[in-house]
């Protein structure tokens, strides 16, 4: 008896929650709101911020010396096992490798942050295409409803007119064949809309099947353009333009690298010969006085690049 009355009480509250999460109103999604959740939770978008901040420091490392170099070689068999046993060396970079090092992270930095500016730009425009695409997708649904009631009306009226003689069973038929490609077109146009939908889902980084419907419709406005003006701006904004002039940088960079390879640098050292007994400090000097021809990074491809 306390199972039947248990149930009889927990079907109708299950009946009512389901009427309910049935009746519940779709998300209503402007066209801003939509930006800005594509600019939060895009993942192309996060990746090319991430690569950004990976860049940047990459550029303030770039900017510190290179790390000084210790040699411990204690002796072990025989009294001249070792002339030094404690070494302690750092480059002062005299050659130019630093600062075309900081010139060519600088410049990867550069370019990052104009990738990422692209990426960015593209999700804006793709959110805004994905979302007048759906507009335009409802308003065919709209119109092919309209097609399909119009369709059942001529068809309804038509079976009538047959059935009491007044037209020719041909009429139906006819009639009945154009209620049947509406009823197809309108499927196709419910087709596309879901599609839509999904595409603007994604570019969201959401699900794809996330219900939504949009706050805003389908208008016409003209605009007036000057076509000197936009190409103007076009030069002086494009990010892809500040892209390129990084990576010509950077390249830049790279032959100063490969160059400062055959220069000479200078390096403080700190010696002691026996761990327990006497040191001093030395300046050290790297003569590069032979080259056998090997190319360094950069050296042959950079200046290629840069004219390119």
């Amino acid at each position: 008896m306390v199972m039947p009355c248990l149930r009889g009480r927990l079907m109708p509250l299950l009946a009512c929650l389901f009427v309910a999460a049935q009746a519940a109103p779709a998300e209503q999604l402007t066209l801003e709101e939509a930006i800005r959740t594509a600019l939060d939770r895009n993942p192309a978008l996060q990746a090319a911020r991430a690569d950004s901040a990976a860049s940047e420091a990459h550029a303030i490392g770039a900017r510190a010396r290179t790390n000084p170099e210790l040699v411990v070689a204690p002796g072990i068999a025989g009294p001249a096992g070792s002339d030094e046993e404690l070494s302690v060396s750092q480059s002062l970079e005299t050659n130019g490798a630093r600062q075309a090092r900081t010139r060519i992270a600088g410049a990867e930095f550069d370019a990052s942050r104009a990738n990422a500016a692209v990426v960015e730009r593209e999700v804006v425009r793709d959110v805004k295409q994905a979302y007048w695409d759906i507009a335009l997708a409802q308003s065919t649904v709209e119109l092919n409803k309209d097609n399909v009631t119009l369709a059942e009306s001529l068809y309804a009226a038509a079976k009538r007119q047959v059935e009491v003689g007044t037209a020719p069973g041909s009429h139906g038929i006819k009639t009945e064949v154009e209620l049947a490609r509406s009823r197809q077109e309108l499927l196709r146009a419910e087709t596309e809309l879901t599609q839509a939908k999904a595409v603007l889902n994604s570019v969201l980084g959401r699900e794809p099947d996330t219900s939504f419907d949009l706050a805003e419709k389908l208008t016409y406005s003209p605009a007036a353009v000057d076509a000197g003006a936009l190409r103007a701006s076009a030069l002086a904004n494009r990010p892809e333009l500040r892209e390129a002039a990084a990576k010509i940088e950077s390249r830049r960079g790279e032959v100063d690298a490969a160059r400062s390879l055959g220069k000479p640098d200078v390096a403080v050292q700190g010696r002691m010969d026996k761990l327990d007994g006497s040191g001093g400090v030395a300046i050290a000097a790297t003569l590069p006085i032979w080259d056998w021809g090997r190319p360094a990074p950069g050296a042959s491809s950079g200046p290629g690049f840069c004219q390119s």
